[in-house]
């Protein structure tokens, strides 16, 4: 998305399509933790992070609605990177998966 938007080019319909869909499940699950959770909620950094990554997408996405400028937010783009501390939090609660995803990385 962020190569493609450097070269100014638009991102393929389906790379959205995925982006939206998965931002609609971390809603999901971030809301339902808050309900849950309550106060709670903030104690847990990696709920935090969550929190954190569902906001800058509803940002970016407002963002991109209201400005067509050529002014670039490839840096906030780059905090999507954030998604990928969340993966790894996922493979610690899940050790064969680690060792699969670590066997991936062996070959």
């Amino acid at each position: 998305d962020t190569d493609r938007a450097a070269g100014g080019l638009e991102p393929p319909m389906w790379l959205n399509a995925a982006n939206l869909i998965i931002l609609v499940v971390y809603s999901l699950e971030v809301c339902c933790k808050l309900y849950l959770f309550r106060h709670g909620f903030f104690k847990d950094h990696w709920n935090v992070l969550d929190l954190l990554i569902v906001v800058i997408e509803y940002v970016m996405i407002v963002v991109d609605l209201l400005t067509q400028l050529s002014f670039s937010f490839g840096f906030l783009r780059t905090l999507r990177l954030l998604r990928l501390a969340r993966s790894g939090h996922v493979l610690r609660h899940f050790p064969q998966l680690a060792s699969m995803v670590k066997g991936l990385y062996a070959t």
